[in-house]
C-alpha cells in the first residue's frame, strides 16, 4: 500500500505541474499577452461600430498596439458609439491621430481599429492617464473598390444620364405625335 500511495503522489504531482505549465504557456503565447503589460485607457467616438466588437485589436500602421475593452452606444445614438480601448503603454499615439474602422467590403480577415501615422502627425502625443478622446471615422463600402476619380466619373455619366432621361420624356409627346405614334399611359 505505501508503494501504491508513493506511486499516486508522484503521478498527480507530475500532472499538476504539467497543468500549471500548460495554463502558464496559453496565458504567455495565447491570447492574453497583454495581461501582461502596462495599457492606459483612450476613448474613441465613431459615428458606427461597423464590424467591430470587443476584444478586437488596435492598430497602430499595422502593429497591433491594443484591444477595444467596450462598445456602448452614446445616450442619443445619433451622435455615434463609443469605444474604450486598452492601449500598450510601450505605444504613443499622436493627439491628431484618427483611428479607423474599414467595413469589410470583399476583404477577409479580423475587424480592428486602425491608426494610421505618418510623418505630416503631430510630435505631441496622447495622455496616458485616461482621459484621453479620439474622433474616429468608418470608411469602406464599394467607394474603396473603385479609385475616386472613377467613382467622380461615374458620378457625373448617372447625372448626364438623368439629364437625358428628363429631357427626352420632356420632349416625349413632340417626338411621338411627328411620327403618328401616340403615347399610351403605362
Amino acid at each position: 500500500m505505501g508503494q501504491d500511495y508513493r506511486r499516486n503522489l508522484i503521478i498527480g504531482t507530475f500532472v499538476l505541474f504539467g497543468l500549471l505549465a500548460l495554463g502558464l504557456m496559453i496565458v504567455l503565447f495565447g491570447e492574453s499577452p497583454q495581461s501582461f503589460t502596462r495599457t492606459y485607457d483612450v476613448t474613441i467616438y465613431f459615428p458606427s461600430a461597423g464590424p467591430v466588437r470587443t476584444g478586437d485589436p488596435v492598430l497602430l500602421n499595422g502593429m497591433e498596439i491594443g484591444r477595444i475593452t467596450s462598445v456602448q452606444p452614446q445616450a442619443d445614438v445619433r451622435k455615434g458609439i463609443k469605444f474604450m480601448a486598452a492601449i500598450s503603454s510601450n505605444y504613443l499615439v499622436p493627439v491628431d491621430a484618427v483611428p479607423l474602422i474599414r467595413e469589410q467590403t470583399l476583404t477577409l480577415g479580423r475587424p480592428a481599429v486602425r491608426i494610421e501615422v505618418g510623418m505630416e502627425n503631430s510630435d505631441q502625443t496622447l495622455a496616458v492617464d485616461g482621459t484621453a478622446v479620439l474622433q474616429g471615422e468608418v470608411a469602406g463600402g464599394i467607394e474603396e473598390l473603385i479609385p475616386k476619380g472613377t467613382m467622380d466619373d461615374l458620378q457625373d455619366a448617372g447625372r448626364s444620364l438623368t439629364r437625358l432621361a428628363r429631357e427626352y420624356q420632356s420632349n416625349w409627346p413632340a417626338a411621338s405625335t411627328s411620327r403618328g405614334v401616340t403615347r399610351t399611359a403605362w
